[in-house]
């Protein structure tokens, strides 16, 4: 009565395909937010390290004790260098920003096609159970008839 046939989706490979490429986007944007990070907490050590010299440039004059050229140029160019790889170091946090904006429109495009797919791969599957349903019911209905027409056939020779 029952068909031993099983579902067979025909695009599961493009379902592997899409889920293997979203898979690989999740991994890449863990990988990018790691370096996000470690780049955010360099700029912040930097700028802090900034805040610091200038916090000491704001009290060499206060101390009252003679201010020695030196040591105002020494400290003047190390502010300077701190602020200068400060901005380089924003402007390489500002690019993996960018990175991984990107990166995260990808990923919610991949996950939307994965969806896509895996939506149409259960609409199949329902339309299969159902079509199977309908052979079952309608060889149910066949064997019945045949039971009835061998039935009648017994009767009539009587």
């Amino acid at each position: 009565m029952g068909s031993n046939r099983r579902f067979q989706y025909a695009l599961q490979p493009m379902l592997l395909t899409r889920q293997w490429e979203l898979d690989r986007l999740r991994s890449e944007l863990g990988e990018l937010n790691a370096a996000w990070l470690a780049q955010e907490s360099a700029v912040s050590a930097l700028l802090q390290r900034q805040q610091v010299s200038m916090q000491e440039w704001g009290g060499l004059g206060g101390a009252g004790a003679p201010l020695s050229v030196d040591r105002f140029v020494m400290l003047a160019r190390y502010i300077d260098d701190c602020g200068s790889q400060a901005r380089q170091a924003q402007e390489a946090l500002d690019g993996l920003t960018q990175r991984r904006d990107a990166l995260t429109d990808r990923l919610h495009q991949a996950q939307r096609a994965l969806d896509a797919v895996q939506e149409h791969r259960e609409k199949m599957q329902l339309r299969f159970l159902q079509d199977r349903i309908s052979l079952d019911f309608k060889a149910a209905d066949d064997q019945w008839g045949m039971s009835r027409q061998t039935g009648i056939a017994y009767d009539s020779e009587s």
